[in-house]
């Protein structure tokens, strides 16, 4: 994903790139990273909790118990108790889960879609680039072809043109 991306204005030229990648860190993907940075494999639990709870709590409840949840069973511990407040704050009002999967989903539309038009104008490309070359050949040696029958029948006539001539004198 690249940052120019995102710009609402599109230059032709970029002057400051960026490029991130982005990661799922969900349970069952990227555990080799996760495994090296307790921080954010915390955090990933983090969220794997606040999910669970959504199922069977309102949003506000289900944070907070959540945030209380993690502090007592050593999750992002020091983290949550310095900033309780404003992670309850942002995970009621700015953490979407739909809105999330949504996103997801749409980046990966676009991907696919991408990864298919790319995929699909280089087969597309390739096969006309040979069809184009076989039918151009065709046509070229089929008008050579007829070319040179036009040039020879064209020869005949003056052969005869010259028997006549010399035939006459």
């Amino acid at each position: 994903m690249y940052l120019s991306s995102a710009y609402e204005h599109k230059e032709k030229e970029v002057n400051l790139e960026l490029k991130v990648l982005q990661l799922n860190i969900n349970k069952g993907y990227n555990e080799d990273i996760k495994s090296k940075c307790p921080s954010l494999f915390q955090y990933m639990q983090y969220v794997d909790i606040l999910r669970e709870n959504r199922k069977t709590h309102p949003l506000k409840e289900a944070v907070i118990i959540t945030v209380d949840y993690c502090i007592k069973h050593d999750i992002l511990k020091d983290f949550l108790l310095a900033n309780k407040s404003e992670v309850i704050s942002m995970s009621i009002f700015e953490y979407d889960e739909e809105l999330h999967k949504k996103t997801l989903r749409a980046e990966g539309y676009e991907d696919g879609f991408k990864e298919g038009f790319d995929s699909g104008h280089k087969e597309g490309f390739d096969s006309g680039h040979k069809e184009g070359f076989d039918s151009g050949h065709k046509e070229g040696f089929e008008a050579g072809v007829a070319s040179k029958e036009s040039e020879n029948q064209r020869l005949r006539e003056e052969i005869k043109e010259l028997k006549k001539q010399l035939n006459s004198k």
